[in-house]
């Protein structure tokens, strides 16, 4: 239809009243989804259909099956917005879409000021999109579109190059946060060598929560919020809306912004969705209409099969080794206990609850085996005291004692030996003083004989000399003897400590336990790296060999099961 201007000026404001009404990112893009309209531009964190590339493309990844979908309303006298878009959903690759746009004003006159035609020109503006969108860490999608545009006005054609992104996070208790970001790369359009325009960036964010309402018609409630803010804008926009949907079919919603309200419907059967909106625009209302329609495979679901499939594969691998490697460990303890090596036992009862924390027969084999070295040790500590004592080496089988004490505090047998022994101890002491007091005078006379003899340097018979103070002084003999016997135990103790656990079997037994764990998980790529760092430290640690063998061959087979082969 031609619009008939009375004077140049006033066609010149209603030529470019569609770029002052969708400002410098040509808003009227994230008008092209109804459903969007219809909440007044705040459904961006719930957008999930082929037009998502215009409202946030990371709502796309979103989409379960091939969708067409075709959009039309008008602007006003003469001009109208349509589009089209196609969204396919690639099986464990994302989506991708292609989208097509027309905003086109229509055959307008020009006349001079007596109101005769002089002429006409067109203004329209042109538009292809390419979209893909992908889900990431289960709950986390993000969306990419290039865009091309092109401009015709006034007989002068420009084009020029943008791309947006978008991001859309699932949260707990039903919240779902989307943000984006419009003309990133900012579209540029050159009308001639000295004038050119070009598009702003606008940042965008929606917060949306959805809860079910009234369960027997499968009601469920979305209430959506969002705000964005043009680059240079010293104004923040806002909008807010609200939809019911009931039976998966029919669906109303209404929403506000700043600058005026929107109402909608829709409905849903037999894979077509009928969309409406009515839009309150600053001068005047929009009706807009959109139908979409989805069919082929549900790809999601597919790929919720292939990932429990996948699982399951990862489970039955995890339990086939773990099965395997508990079972061998069970016989080397049954083997250990056989032969009284309760470390051996104790140590392949740790690498079996390394793979199973929660296993009864291991924790209970545990327990027995510490049962049973406890027993061992005892019964060991006993005789050595037992002996100690006819050899009359009282001190030492007071240390035994103490050893057995330590192991069992209330132990009344070695108790009973300890207070014996120590009385014994004590009382040779008493006696040994009393002696000395008697021998004083040869005790004097042998230790000044040895000085003499050292000073003049005959070291030798310095020693016998000395040699007979301490025959002659029980309590010095005794003393000279525990010192002994206390030196003999701090090599002992140095001997044992050597023994123990380096630093090196520490950090073998932490990376066994590490590896075991991310197997358990699942992290077979993971459990082999920390199989292969155990083996540089070990070379020849037999159990990384093992593991990673079987690790390997397994996760080659599931790797093939994957891929079909």
């Amino acid at each position: 239809m031609k619009t008939k201007i009375l004077i140049i000026p006033a066609l010149i404001i209603i030529t470019i009243l569609p770029a002052a009404l969708f400002s410098g990112t040509l808003s009227f893009f994230n008008d092209i989804s109804a459903k969007n309209s219809s909440l007044s531009g705040s459904g961006a964190a719930f957008s999930k259909e082929a037009f998502s590339s215009f409202v946030n493309p990371a709502g796309l990844a979103l989409l379960e099956k091939q969708s067409v979908s075709l959009a039309f309303y008008n602007l006003f006298e003469g001009s109208y917005i349509s589009a089209a878009s196609y969204a396919m959903p690639i099986l464990e690759a994302g989506t991708v879409s292609v989208s097509g746009l027309l905003l086109d004003a229509g055959i307008i006159e020009e006349r001079d000021i007596n109101n005769i035609v002089t002429g006409e020109f067109s203004d329209s503006y042109k538009s292809v999109l390419l979209s893909y969108a992908y889900t990431m860490f289960h709950n986390y999608s993000a969306g990419i579109t290039i865009k091309y545009l092109n401009h015709d006005f006034y007989g002068i054609s420009s084009s020029g190059y943008g791309m947006d992104m978008g991001a859309l996070i699932k949260l707990p208790y039903d919240i779902r946060l989307a943000a984006g970001i419009v003309n990133l790369i900012k579209p540029v359009f050159s009308y001639n060598s000295s004038s050119s325009d070009t598009l702003s960036l606008q940042y965008r964010a929606s917060l949306g929560y959805e809860i079910p309402v009234i369960n027997d018609i499968q009601g469920m409630l979305q209430l959506s919020a969002g705000l964005s803010k043009e680059e240079f804008s010293p104004d923040m926009q806002w909008s807010a809306g609200a939809s019911y949907s009931a039976y998966g079919i029919g669906t109303v919603s209404g929403g506000l912004n700043s600058e005026g309200f929107s109402a909608g419907a829709s409905i849903t059967l037999y894979g077509f969705t009928a969309d409406y909106a009515y839009v309150k625009m600053p001068y005047d209302f929009s009706h807009r209409f959109a139908l979409s329609y989805g069919f082929g495979d549900d790809i999601r679901a597919a790929e919720n099969r292939i990932k429990d499939q996948k699982e399951k594969l990862r489970s039955e691998l995890v339990t086939k080794i773990k099965t395997e490697t508990l079972d061998s460990l069970k016989l080397d303890i049954e083997k250990a206990l056989y032969s009284q090596d309760y470390d051996a036992a104790a140590a392949a009862a740790d690498k079996a609850l390394a793979w199973e924390p929660s296993n009864a027969f291991f924790t209970a084999k545990k327990d027995e085996i510490t049962l049973l070295s406890k027993r061992k040790q005892l019964s060991s500590l006993f005789v050595e005291a037992d002996k100690l004592i006819e050899d009359k080496l009282y001190i030492d089988a007071m240390v035994s004692l103490k050893s057995i004490l330590d192991i069992d505090p209330s132990n009344s047998i070695a108790w009973k030996k300890f207070r014996d022994t120590q009385e014994i101890v004590k009382k040779l002491g008493q006696e040994n003083i009393v002696q000395e007091q008697k021998n004083r005078v040869v005790i004097q006379k042998n230790f000044d004989a040895g000085l003499d003899q050292y000073t003049a340097g005959n070291y030798a018979a310095a020693i016998e000399q000395w040699d007979k103070v301490i025959k002659a002084s029980p309590l010095q003999r005794q003393v000279y003897n525990y010192i002994k016997s206390a030196q003999d135990k701090i090599r002992t103790v140095e001997v044992k400590a050597e023994k123990q656990k380096s630093e090196r079997e520490k950090t073998i037994s932490s990376l066994y336990n590490k590896a075991v764990l991310q197997y358990t998980k699942g992290e077979f790529q993971e459990s082999m790296k920390t199989w292969q760092q155990l083996l540089e430290l070990d070379p020849d640690n037999a159990d990384a060999k093992t593991n990673m063998k079987k690790i390997t061959e397994e996760f080659k087979k599931v790797q093939q099961q994957e891929l079909g082969w």
